[in-house]
C-alpha cells in the first residue's frame, strides 16, 4: 500500500507552482497514507488511526509562495491534540463499466485538522458520465478499489487565529487561502481489498488500509491574487 501511495503522491505534486503557469498548477496538495477505511449502510468513511496496518501518516502542503508543508508522522492521531483527517462519502448508483467491472458513484465531504485545531474542509463528488467515465468508484488491478473525483468549496479555516497550518514537523501560512475563499480541485482514494471485484462494497468492512491524494487548483484570477499577496508578504519580511 505504501509504495502505491508514494507513486500517487509523486503524480500529484510533480512540477512547480509558479504563478506564470498558474492555470494548471495546484496551490495546495494533501496526502494521507494507511487511513482506516470503513463501509456500512451505503456510507464509506476513512480517518486517521494509530497502530497496525492503519498507522496513518500524511502531509498538507502549500505550493505557492511562500511554500511549506505540514507533515504528520505515523500514528499522529494518538497524540494529545486535535490533529486528524476525516472523509465521508455516500456510495450508490452501482453499475458496470465497459469491461464489466463494478463501478459506483460517491459524494461527500472531508475535514483535515492540524495540531492547533485549524481545518481544511471541502466537498467531494465522483459521478460517472460520458465526459468523465473514470470518476467515481472502480477497481484498479486485482487488489485495489479506487475513487476518482472532484473537489469543490475547499476552504482553509484559521480557527486558532495563528494563520498557520501546523504538523508534527513543518507548517505553512494560511493567510492568503483565507482571503481568496473556496477552491476546486481533484481527489483520488485507493482502498486495499484482497479481491477488488468480489469486495466492491458487497458487505460492511472496517479498518482496511486506505490512501488519499488530492490537489487544490483555483481559478486563474484567484491564484494571481494569491501570488501577488505572497510577494507583498515577502517584501514586508525583508
Amino acid at each position: 500500500m505504501r509504495s502505491m501511495n508514494r507513486s500517487l503522491v509523486m503524480l500529484v505534486v510533480a512540477g512547480g507552482a509558479s504563478i506564470a503557469s498558474a492555470q494548471t498548477q495546484p496551490i495546495a496538495t494533501f496526502s494521507y497514507n494507511n487511513m482506516s477505511g470503513n463501509f456500512s449502510a451505503g456510507l464509506f468513511t476513512a480517518f486517521a488511526a494509530a497502530g497496525g496496518a492503519t498507522n496513518t501518516s500524511g502531509s498538507v502542503a502549500r505550493n505557492v509562495a511562500t511554500t511549506g508543508s505540514a507533515v504528520f508522522l505515523p500514528g499522529f492521531v494518538a497524540a494529545a491534540n486535535p490533529a486528524n483527517c476525516q472523509f465521508s462519502l455516500s456510495v450508490g448508483n452501482f453499475g458496470l463499466d465497459v469491461n464489466s467491472n463494478p463501478v459506483a458513484d460517491g459524494t461527500g465531504s472531508f475535514t483535515l485538522t492540524d495540531f492547533n485545531g485549524d481545518t481544511v474542509t471541502g466537498t467531494v463528488t465522483g459521478i460517472r458520465g460520458a465526459s468523465n467515465p473514470q470518476d467515481g468508484w472502480g477497481i484498479l488491478g486485482t487488489s485495489f478499489i479506487r475513487f476518482n473525483g472532484q473537489l469543490s468549496n475547499v476552504i482553509f479555516h484559521n480557527n486558532s487565529g495563528d494563520d498557520t497550518f501546523n504538523g508534527d514537523s513543518g507548517s505553512f501560512s494560511m493567510d492568503y487561502f483565507g482571503q481568496h475563499g473556496a477552491f476546486p480541485g481533484t481527489i483520488t482514494f485507493l482502498r486495499y481489498a484482497a479481491s477488488a471485484a468480489s469486495n466492491f462494497f458487497t458487505a460492511p468492512f472496517s479498518g482496511l488500509p486506505t490512501g488519499v491524494n488530492a490537489q487544490v487548483v483555483p481559478t486563474p484570477g484567484a491564484l494571481a491574487l494569491l501570488g501577488l499577496g505572497g510577494l507583498v508578504a515577502g517584501r514586508r519580511r525583508r
